[in-house]
């Protein structure tokens, strides 16, 4: 099943994508906000999401007016978030250590991406006045499902609802401290803001559960910039398991229904030696079997804003 969060005419609602149409899930679940309600679902069993998966599909079926089918098209996808965290993993493919020169770690490392740096799969993407090098990374992410603490690699997957597709934006000059180099040999690189920035995590179009997913190591990922092709991987080619980044991130830390891990990015960022992203640039980050998320850089003057609603 496509699981969404889909701005309409209505609101926002939290929908089933069954080709080009969309069924809102509110009338099979308990009244709640639609960002609780797919909570609710992510945190269903296998066969109460199966049976909810049919349940949605018979409404298609019984092709009468429904006011609760919408068409995919007359909709915005919202991030697709439920859960309290982002985690991210930094190098995890061979081909993106090998061109930062920045050998990949044997143990997960994983940095965190504030709530606020959401955006959906078509909203624009800031170059922040702050930074001259916004750069792209196109992720699969992984949605947990039944929380969990201190769960062994073995029992990883048990704890995966579906997956995601994320842009994990960066502003590389502010990853890398261009501002104040000397902070980098005490206290490394600024995750914070080099990752965190407003718009900095695009999550999108929706999840597909894991039961959609038969090999999440089989799928092809890609990144296009103005139509030229930048990234090409298959997800097999991370160097950190799915299981390893779940048992590290809930060391000690619960994992919560919702909760989103991103495994790494391949190789071909333009931290590697093409030029960094310009205002105008329209770029297309896309995970076969998931989705695509497809954004425009828009610029930003820096001026101060009060009253800012996320």
């Amino acid at each position: 099943m496509k699981l969404g969060l889909f701005d309409g005419p209505s609101g926002r609602i939290l929908g089933a994508v069954i080709g080009n149409d969309v069924i809102d899930l509110a009338p099979h679940l308990p009244r709640s906000t639609p960002a609780e309600a797919l909570g609710a679902v992510l945190a269903l069993g296998d066969e109460d999401r199966i049976e909810l998966a049919a349940a949605a599909s018979a409404v298609v079926r019984a092709r009468n007016p429904q006011p609760t089918v919408v068409a995919l098209d007359s909709l915005t996808p919202a991030p697709p978030f439920a859960g309290n965290k982002i985690l991210c993993q930094v190098v995890n493919y061979g081909a993106h250590s090998d061109e930062i020169s920045i050998a990949a770690p044997r143990n997960p490392f994983l940095f965190y991406k504030p709530l606020s740096s959401l955006s959906g799969a078509t909203d624009e993407v800031i170059a922040h006045a702050a930074s001259a090098q916004l750069d792209y990374e196109c992720e699969l992410a992984v949605v947990i499902g039944e929380p969990g603490r201190n769960i062994p690699v073995e029992h990883a997957f048990d704890h995966v609802a579906g997956y995601t597709v994320m842009n994990d934006w960066s502003y590389r000059d502010l990853q890398f401290n261009a501002r104040a180099p000397h902070l980098n040999g005490s206290f490394g690189r600024n995750w914070t803001k080099g990752k965190g920035l407003d718009s900095a995590c695009a999550l999108g179009p929706w999840i597909v559960t894991a039961d959609e997913i038969a090999d999440p190591y089989a799928l092809a990922l890609s990144t296009t910039v103005n139509g030229t092709v930048r990234q090409k991987a298959v997800t097999g080619d991370m160097l950190l398991t799915i299981p390893e980044l779940i048992a590290e991130a809930s060391l000690g830390m619960t994992l919560h229904t919702g909760d989103v891990i991103a495994t790494g990015t391949p190789g071909g960022v333009c931290l590697g030696g093409d030029a960094f992203l310009a205002v105008g640039d329209q770029i297309v980050c896309e995970i076969d079997g998931i989705g695509r998320l497809s954004q425009r850089v828009v610029g930003d003057d820096g001026s101060y804003v009060r009253g800012i609603t996320l």
